[in-house]
């Protein structure tokens, strides 16, 4: 079976059947959590606290977030 065949097949569907397989082909090549990557992001989101803890760091209120990236990308 080509791209093609599959293409053409896949676009005859409803929308609602096209959103799921297309849920599905996402899926399959999203990398499986591991717990390896699970304590990676743990380590890094207690690294950010202490650093905010300690006055390292220092959060930003989202209205200025917002408007930095609206004028830098013309939103």
């Amino acid at each position: 079976m080509t791209f093609e065949n599959v293409a053409e097949q896949a676009l005859s569907l409803s929308v609602a059947e096209r959103l799921r397989l297309a849920s599905e082909l996402l899926q399959s090549i999203e990398p499986q959590k591991t717990a390896e990557i699970e304590r990676a992001w743990e380590e890094e989101i207690q690294r950010r606290i202490a650093q905010i803890d300690s006055g390292k760091a220092t959060g930003r209120a989202w209205d200025d977030i917002k408007r930095d990236f609206d004028s830098r990308y013309g939103q």
